[in-house]
């Protein structure tokens, strides 16, 4: 019963279909010979198959037009990772990325980032330019228990944004905890 469940030999993955078992072995796991749509064999770990880790032998990425957004703006680490880019990144790991030390505020509080900001770089890119996007500005967003979104977001200097987090951190100090009369602290 495992051997048929474990037999990929036939089955398409994306742009490949596997054709045959390989004798090489990818962490004690099976590795297959797989035919991509260009005509190119390859061989790919049945894990990477199963994911969808590996959608073909490469031909996707140099395809013009290609769904792979990795590779159509060329603002990604291979380019210099520019600065707007890893802002975007930044916030898909605050919201998204449990293993983050700065999930817990942001994403373990339930701040999400839109969902076509998450699947595309490229539109948070247009987003970000037509919003006013320049070097040194950092993005805010409006309302700091919302969401990442267009609605939600702008773009302001760093300088502004620590004032802003200033005066939120302040609101969030309880006016009605005792205070000692003599020098007007909050007592803890």
């Amino acid at each position: 019963m495992r051997g048929k469940k474990n037999n990929l030999i036939g089955q398409k993955f994306a742009r490949l279909i596997v054709i045959k078992k390989s004798e090489n072995r990818y962490w004690n796991g099976l590795v297959w010979i797989c035919v991509c749509d260009c005509g190119k064999l390859l061989e790919v770990a049945g894990c990477h198959l199963k994911r969808g880790n590996v959608k073909s032998c490469g031909c996707l990425r140099k395809k013009p037009g290609n769904l792979n957004q990795n590779f159509r703006h060329g603002d990604t680490w291979a380019n210099g990772r520019k600065r707007l880019h890893s802002i975007w990144h930044g916030i898909k790991n605050r919201c998204l990325n449990f293993q983050q030390p700065s999930f817990k505020y942001y994403g373990a509080r339930g701040i999400r980032i839109c969902k076509e900001w998450k699947e595309n770089y490229l539109v948070f890119k247009s987003w970000a330019i037509s919003s006013g996007y320049k070097e040194g500005l950092t993005i805010d967003r409006i309302n700091s228990r919302g969401n990442y979104e267009p609605s939600n977001c702008h773009w302001i200097t760093k300088s502004e944004n620590s004032k802003k987090s200033c005066r939120e951190h302040r609101e969030k100090i309880d006016i009605n905890q005792p205070k000692d009369k003599a020098n007007n602290d909050v007592l803890s």
